[in-house]
């Protein structure tokens, strides 16, 4: 499933980098990124239910592993784009032009302490990403507020703002255990979220307790409903006995049956239809089970979530310097993943924790998560 993995993040770049592959026009992005949570979903409950016990020291090795595989990579590029941002001058990155480094200068005297550590700690940790597409800056008193009474869009403030899709994972990341491991707690998780009920609990509680802006307007509670779709999946390859694989089927068809009843809703753009969806998310078993044991493919696959981390900021130099082109940008992109996974993925593996018997481990169940990553 690698292969489809770096193509769904290659269908990316070519979305921000407002071009074509070889004149071949890739998926949707936005589409493609609704396609990796059902992959995370699928991935993360095999590698939960088959490798980390339910128990504290497996909950443990599954969260330090989360952060082993997403941070050190994320932060390195952090590193990197904050230097380009301020040490290049303003002005010079004239394609998919952001202006990250001016927004601070403008807005970092004029902005409440609230709104800068919030930002600081959404850079750093990539929580509260996602929030901030939906909030704005106010002139007046430098708070964040709700887009419709802001002057200014509060995405500025984030470096690397296709992260805003990581803050979702985490969100799935730190519920996961709790109901993944449960095919009828997954599919009760599901019609909470393609409901809205999630999102509304979610934002009324939390308004009602006063909690930051930023808390209450992430966007995991409406995306949750995908991560459970290809959970249900997983259940359904994994099932042991005849009994339980039809219940996970029968599970996983009711979810289609709704995506297909509300797909208007759901899928309300015509890059990206709803059957499309359905057919890629459906095909995810099946890539799977005649992919999982070549490493070829393990490693094409472990290229996605660094070319998702680095896209961005080179098609803004490439696209500079020399010129738009979708082979260009997929060419970098790839290579400085490729040098990306040899000096800091995979010294840090061995940093990864076996949470299920209490050793250091170098290798998992299938690669699993983020755009995607390399271990479970």
């Amino acid at each position: 499933m690698g292969c489809l993995r770096l193509f769904l993040a290659l269908s990316v770049v070519m979305s921000h980098g407002l071009t074509n592959l070889f004149g071949i026009n890739l998926l949707d992005g936005a589409g493609s990124v609704l396609i990796f949570f059902a992959i995370s979903g699928f991935l993360i409950t095999l590698a939960l239910t088959k490798k980390y016990d339910a128990t504290l020291s497996g909950h443990v090795g599954f969260y330090w592993n989360r952060i082993m595989r997403l941070y050190p990579i994320y932060w390195a590029w952090l590193l990197i784009t904050i230097g380009l941002y301020f040490w290049t001058p303003f002005g010079t990155l004239t394609y998919q032009k952001t202006e990250i480094a001016s927004f601070w200068l403008d807005n970092f005297s004029h902005s409440s302490i609230g709104t800068l550590l919030t930002a600081g700690f959404a850079n750093v940790t990539s929580i509260f990403i996602d929030s901030f597409l939906s909030l704005n800056l106010a002139a007046d008193t430098g708070h964040l507020t709700p887009k419709s009474q802001g002057e200014t869009w509060s995405m500025g403030f984030i470096f690397i703002g296709q992260f805003w899709s990581i803050s979702v994972e985490i969100a799935f990341y730190l519920l996961a255990p709790l109901f993944v491991r449960s095919p009828i707690r997954t599919a009760a998780m599901f019609l909470l979220s393609i409901s809205g009920a999630l999102h509304l609990g979610w934002s009324h509680i939390t308004a009602a307790a006063g909690l930051p802006l930023a808390i209450q307007m992430i966007r995991a509670p409406e995306s949750m409903w995908i991560f459970m779709l290809g959970s249900l999946l997983a259940h359904a390859y994994t099932a042991s006995t005849g009994n339980r694989r039809a219940l996970c089927t029968i599970l996983a068809a009711a979810c289609y049956a709704y995506i297909f009843a509300v797909r208007d809703s759901l899928f309300p753009t015509f890059e990206f239809p709803w059957w499309q969806f359905s057919a890629f998310t459906a095909a995810i078993p099946a890539l799977f089970h005649f992919t999982r044991k070549s490493r070829i493919d393990g490693f094409i696959g472990s290229l996605s979530y660094p070319v998702y981390v680095v896209h961005f900021q080179l098609i803004q130099i490439l696209g500079t310097l020399v010129h738009p082109s979708g082979p260009l940008f997929a060419a970098a992109s790839v290579v400085v993943s490729t040098i990306i996974v040899f000096a800091i993925d995979r010294p840090i593996s061995k940093l990864k924790w076996d949470g299920s018997r209490g050793r250091q481990t170098t290798s998992c169940l299938p690669q699993a998560e983020p755009l995607i990553s390399s271990d479970a």
